[in-house]
């Protein structure tokens, strides 16, 4: 049950005080990953919309409007990768936390700089929205 702190917080059983103004976007292409996120993320308090892809979003300076984005690594035409790379040559400041099935190398030039996390989703949708969480609240 969510208890009221003031106005624009709440507080979760076991959890701070969130403020409800944060905005998260999640692009992913599983149906299922998606429904899951957007309803874990209800439970938590968040407002969390979601994206099968880039296009379904709009374009990549729509992110803009959100305090961080989750994105899959395997998006098929582009990858999260790509996505991150885009946010920062268009400046966009928000945060990225990159999510993939599988361990990914970021090589010798490290992730994009928008990417401040990456998760496994085996590590699970909590821990998923916790780092959206920390890297909205880093900037």
């Amino acid at each position: 049950m969510l208890k009221t702190a003031h106005a624009g917080a709440i507080i979760l059983p076991n959890q701070s005080i969130m403020m409800q103004s944060k905005r998260y976007a999640l692009i992913d292409d599983d149906p299922v990953y998606r429904a899951v996120m957007k309803r874990a993320g209800t439970l938590e308090g968040m407002e969390v919309d979601v994206f099968e892809s880039l296009a379904d979003l709009g374009t990549i300076g729509m992110l803009g409007q959100y305090d961080a984005a989750i994105v899959d690594y395997d998006l098929g035409a582009l990858s999260g990768v790509e996505i991150a790379a885009y946010l920062t040559a268009f400046k966009a400041k928000t945060p990225m936390v990159l999510v993939s099935s599988l361990i990914r190398d970021p090589g010798l030039a490290g992730w994009p700089p928008s990417v401040r996390r990456f998760v496994t989703k085996d590590l699970g949708y909590e821990y998923v929205l916790k780092q959206a969480i920390k890297c909205a609240n880093e900037t």
